[in-house]
């Protein structure tokens, strides 16, 4: 069928502003352009020898949207930079070594030119974004999907979308179409697709959350999952 891909995140302090599901909050900015990383934790405890995450590892696409990864090791508080200089796209961001805490330390940001691009939170050892992008000369399928929220405030509604930067095999840079939407009410909620949900290659897919009535804070979390496959499924 191809290889398995899941994409989790979480979001808290939700208003009426839509929002990305990602641990940092707020929209979610893709790389510009092919630029080098540099990689920092809050904790001088996620070094090299330290008792929190000492490597990570970054799944990425290049240039070419094709899928590489690169590792980092840590060197706590003062920011590393990653050897490859061409990364445009980050998929997922996990820790390879640790120390006796098992877990980040701090915070560890991997950013550039003042935007973060993924964040593995302390006491976790992988980023948390339901966002991802389709390498080059794949086919990304959505077979299905998964969300929870609850506000502050009982009984608000919650509306999640699943979106995507195409609409069935047309690319639409920048653009992102909304392909499902799903409301809940401090609860959960889970959605298989069949047949699964089309996504091209170098196409950019993301979750949003927003509360689309009263007015309370809001905590969600959900995820995406599916396949990548080097064949169109007809």
């Amino acid at each position: 069928m191809g290889t398995r891909v899941t994409a989790v995140g979480r979001a808290t302090g939700i208003t009426n502003v839509r929002t990305d599901l990602w641990n940092v909050g707020g929209t979610y900015v893709f790389p510009p352009a092919p630029t080098q990383m540099s990689v920092v934790s809050t904790s001088a405890n996620d070094s090299a020898a330290g008792t929190g995450v000492r490597m990570i590892i970054i799944l990425y696409l290049d240039d070419q949207y094709n899928q590489q990864l690169t590792q980092v090791t840590l060197n706590g508080t003062t920011p590393v930079l990653t050897t490859p200089t061409n990364i445009l796209r980050i998929n997922k961001v996990f820790s390879a070594s640790v120390g006796s805490g098992g877990s980040a330390a701090g915070n560890i940001t991997v950013t550039n030119g003042g935007n973060t691009y993924a964040r593995i939170d302390a006491t976790y050892t992988a980023s948390r974004q339901a966002i991802g992008t389709v390498p080059a000369n794949m086919f990304g399928y959505i077979t299905g999907c998964v969300f929870s929220g609850c506000s502050t405030t009982v009984g608000e509604f919650i509306e999640f979308d699943l979106r995507v930067s195409a609409l069935a095999n047309t690319l639409l840079p920048g653009i992102f179409v909304t392909v499902a939407t799903y409301g809940i009410s401090n609860g959960a909620l889970e959605q298989t697709f069949d047949p699964p949900q089309l996504v091209p290659a170098t196409a950019d897919v993301k979750i949003t959350c927003a509360r689309t009535t009263g007015s309370g804070m809001v905590t969600a979390a959900g995820s995406y999952s599916g396949f990548l496959t080097g064949t169109l499924i007809t």
